[in-house]
């Protein structure tokens, strides 16, 4: 069950640093580059619209399998530092999108995973993980 429950807590932290992650940072990259906050605003929305599509299409690769659909998302989002480390404006819009899509693919897999392996009497405890997971990694953008 702890096996589960780390599972689920760290594939859904993508979600949290996708949310939360550019928004810090945003702020001395558009210090650093001179860019208007626009750039920032695009940005963190292509993060979100990975999430949005993310979720609405999960259903489409777990055909594949949950653990497939957990494997492909993890790939997504290891392939989403990429496009990140050249710091422009569409590459940055295309990691974002790329962790946004995996982090969506991993919360909705992995909960769909949960509920399907965990006991029943066990799985309020472990039901948590995916949310505990997004709130730390919001909480942990949000601190450094």
């Amino acid at each position: 069950m702890v096996a589960v429950y780390a599972t689920c807590f760290v594939t859904s932290l993508s979600i949290g640093f996708t949310l939360g992650g550019y928004n810090t940072a945003g702020v001395i990259i558009e210090q650093q580059k001179d860019w208007p906050h626009l750039y920032t605003i695009l940005v963190t929305s292509a993060g979100v619209f990975g999430l949005m599509l993310g979720s609405l299409l999960c259903d489409q690769f777990m055909a594949f399998g949950r653990i497939n659909t957990l494997y492909i998302a993890n790939i997504l989002i290891v392939l989403s530092v990429v496009p990140q480390m050249w710091l422009t404006v569409p590459g940055l819009m295309a990691g974002r999108f790329l962790l946004g899509f995996g982090g969506a693919m991993c919360c909705v897999s992995s909960s769909v995973f949960m509920a399907e392996s965990v006991p029943a009497e066990k799985l309020g405890t472990i039901g948590t993980a995916v949310n505990t997971g997004i709130i730390f990694a919001l909480l942990f953008t949000t601190i450094i």
